[in-house]
């Protein structure tokens, strides 16, 4: 995989300054897999795996019609010339900020300021090999090892323009990652389970401190165990039902946070909040009540808070214990269920009808459990005609009531957003969701 993005990162119009990103990424994995074959009660699958992540940002602020703004900033294409003086932070607002900027600014003398450029590396070298026995007795038993030696690098550009000489560093390691299994098949379609697994997200490189200033700074790897039990059975002929509690246990957890540097601009930070674990429940469900009609549903309840000695910098650089929060973006409870109808119409044709609801509860925007995202439902409705067995027509209505709603978020730094009363003004940034959409569809098969 191959890809080009840019972000325009400033949430204003732009006026006096703009912060853009151009990204950059290459992704590539190869996998080879052995497995056994037969009925047997032994089954197993092996295999090699190789994965390598590109990154390379050039994220910069452009300050219109100005070469005193920021005293010491390359300006000029490519930053290629520096002006003489300390290093200063934007010290006036230039333009009116509910207007774009005019041609005259866009063509204007402006500097430019890197704050974000660095070029990095992810690379896995994995061997896993996955188990399964089954005896006559019902049991089974599941074993799994995955070894996995990763490294990550990062070279930063900037780091001669900021005098930190340290212009590239890399960690790595190597993880033992073993899973196992213990289930249970009973008679008539139903069985018990109980698993155990052990995962890692690999660590990486910020190119500021937790203060803001810049530097070349690691964040490690975050390491998870996961427990869960469950069960699954055929309560009747035509009603499916399934429960699992689990518990997860977190360490040296990974969150990105969006943070005001002491130079000036913004920049997204990767930080070891600390450790936290989470608990819950689940279930879902198969109900088919004739033969036409058929509802399925799942409901979830998790539980979930920072252990003690959990501390982050917020988006100010600011230090503040987060012992016994709430992790963000994660909802105590989430439900859904699916009503579908199919029945022939006719002697050639056949309709489809569904309704999906789906609920999230609250959830929070960060950390520190100051901004909260409010709880949301969801309604999409499809009908569907096949007309022959080539040709099918139908209509999809996607967020029939209109719902807003964001299905992610963080805080953005007041005092990045020229006219807000900083540091009292911290807004609220992220993925809104998907608004009403309707289609109309045909499609035909060859």
């Amino acid at each position: 995989m191959d890809r080009e993005d840019t972000t325009d990162l400033d949430v204003t119009n732009e006026v006096g300054f703009d912060l853009y990103r151009p990204e950059w990424t290459q992704f590539q994995t190869h996998e080879i897999r052995m497995t056994s074959s037969g009925a047997g009660p032994f089954e197993w699958l092996g295999g090699l795996y190789y994965s390598l992540k590109k990154n390379d940002w050039n994220s910069f602020a452009n300050f219109y019609e100005t070469t005193s703004v920021l005293t010491g900033a390359p300006f000029g294409p490519g930053g290629s010339i520096l002006q003489p003086g300390p290093l200063g932070i934007l010290d006036t607002i230039l333009g009116d900020t509910s207007l774009p900027p005019t041609l005259a600014q866009e063509q204007a003398v402006r500097i430019y300021f890197p704050f974000e450029n660095r070029y990095r590396e992810t690379e896995h070298v994995a061997a896993f090999l996955t188990t399964s026995y089954r005896f006559q007795t019902g049991w089974e038993l599941g074993f799994g090892l995955r070894v996995d030696d990763w490294t990550a690098n990062t070279r930063d550009r900037n780091a001669t323009l900021y005098g930190t000489n340290t212009p590239f560093l890399e960690q790595g390691d190597t993880e033992v990652l073993p899973k196992a299994s213990v289930s249970y098949f009973f008679g008539g379609g139903a069985m018990a389970y109980v698993t155990y697994a052990q995962g890692y997200e690999p660590g990486g490189y910020n190119l500021y401190n937790p203060v803001g200033v810049p530097l070349l700074n690691p964040f490690s790897k975050e390491e998870v165990e996961s427990y869960e039990v469950g069960f699954k059975t055929l309560i009747a002929e035509n009603f499916e039902l399934g429960a699992a509690a689990f518990f997860i246990d977190y360490t040296a957890r990974q969150f990105e946070i969006q943070q005001q540097i002491a130079i000036g601009g913004i920049v997204e930070n990767i930080i070891n909040v600390g450790d936290s674990e989470q608990y819950g429940v689940e279930a879902d469900f198969r109900w088919r009540i004739n033969e036409y009609l058929s509802l399925t549903g799942s409901a979830g309840w998790l539980d979930a808070e920072f252990k003690p000695g959990a501390v982050i910098v917020d988006t100010n650089s600011n230090l503040a214990s987060v012992d016994g929060n709430f992790p963000p973006w994660i909802s105590d409870y989430s439900y859904s269920t699916s009503i579908r109808y199919d029945r022939p119409v006719g002697s050639a044709m056949e309709l489809h009808a569904r309704i999906d609801w789906l609920g999230k509860s609250p959830f929070w925007f960060n950390m520190e459990n100051t901004a909260r995202n409010p709880g949301y439902d969801v309604f999409n409705v499809q009908v569907e005609l096949d007309l022959n067995e080539h040709w099918t027509v139908g209509i999809r209505a996607e967020n029939v009531f209109d719902e807003d709603h964001y299905v992610d978020g963080s805080i953005w730094p007041g005092d990045a957003v020229p006219g807000t009363p900083a540091p009292d003004f911290d807004p609220v940034i992220g993925t809104l969701g998907q608004p009403r959409k309707v289609l109309a569809e045909v499609r035909a098969r060859f």
